[in-house]
């Protein structure tokens, strides 16, 4: 804020030197409307609470110079929701899930039978309308040679991981 307002006094005492006159609502709201996002509640609260025909844009700064803590705050909030994913990802890896139980045998990557559905059509409503669709179960044995499941881990996985 403070480097802004540096720049709008010098801007406007070149304004002076070249005989430029301008009226005080008119530097005001120039003043106002181009402080950061961060800033509109704040300004929103001068523009209501103050003649901007009558107060010079130096007592603006003074106000406004008040509202910097929570500016800030606003800022910081801003950045971490943004500007920052990794540190989210760095957060959850630091909490393990506690629904995901790792395998208990290598030799057998199946899921268990109760994990699916028995049932053989199930329904499904699309805009109001029922659509019934076979669910076909995986097989267990899908997953139970290990053989067959190492080499397409090692391709994903970059040859790695797994052992050969």
């Amino acid at each position: 804020m403070e480097s802004y307002y540096s720049r709008f006094y010098k801007m406007m005492n070149e304004m002076i030197r070249n005989n430029l006159e301008v009226a005080t609502m008119q530097v005001n709201v120039q003043f106002l409307q181009q402080l950061q996002p961060e800033w509109s509640k704040f300004v929103t609260i001068v523009k209501q609470t103050y003649d901007l025909d009558t107060i010079s844009y130096h007592k603006l700064f003074d106000i406004l110079k008040q509202y910097q803590k929570e500016v800030n705050e606003i800022r910081a909030e801003r950045i971490a929701k943004k500007e920052n994913p990794l540190a989210l990802v760095g957060a959850a890896q630091q909490y393990p899930n506690p629904y995901y139980q790792a395998p208990k045998s290598q030799k057998s990557y199946a899921p268990s039978k109760q994990s699916y559905s028995t049932r053989s059509d199930a329904t499904t409503r699309y805009k109001g309308k029922e659509i019934v669709k076979p669910i076909t179960p995986l097989s267990d044995s899908a997953f139970e040679e290990e053989g067959e499941l190492k080499p397409i881990i090692n391709l994903l996985l970059g040859n790695s991981l797994i052992d050969k």
